[in-house]
């Protein structure tokens, strides 16, 4: 009898040290895991932000880029605006040369006109 107590005394023992193990295994495993967890949260964390930074810094190329095609396009249609200005300045000295070419054309052929009808009186 004295062994079974013996037996059942230290099959107790052993129970509640192997319960008390179980947990603190437990207990550690989960800090671990906690551990981990946050570890990963913070890589997660730091990657999500290298990515922000890189899509913030192609928003900023790609702004640069489109205001620097938006001014050379200002550019070109400004130079455009000036060249149909100096053609329009152009075609109108043209149409005035022409009409005074016209002037003088019908102004010759009055003269000539009257040249052969006056030889054709004398």
């Amino acid at each position: 009898q004295f062994e079974e107590q013996l037996r059942e005394k230290m099959e107790l023992e052993y129970q509640a040290k192997h319960k008390a193990l179980k947990e603190e295994v437990q207990q550690e495993g989960a800090r671990e895991l906690a551990a981990l967890k946050q570890q990963l949260e913070k890589e997660r964390d730091a990657e999500i932000e290298m990515v922000i930074g890189k899509l913030e810094d192609t928003v900023v190329e790609s702004q640069k880029a489109s205001e620097a095609s938006e001014k050379a396009w200002k550019e070109k249609y400004a130079r455009v605006l000036q060249e149909k200005e100096a053609l329009s300045a152009r075609e109108e000295q043209l149409q005035d040369e022409v009409a005074r070419l016209t002037a003088t054309l019908l102004q010759r052929q009055t003269e000539t006109e009257a040249c052969q009808k006056a030889l054709q009186e004398a």
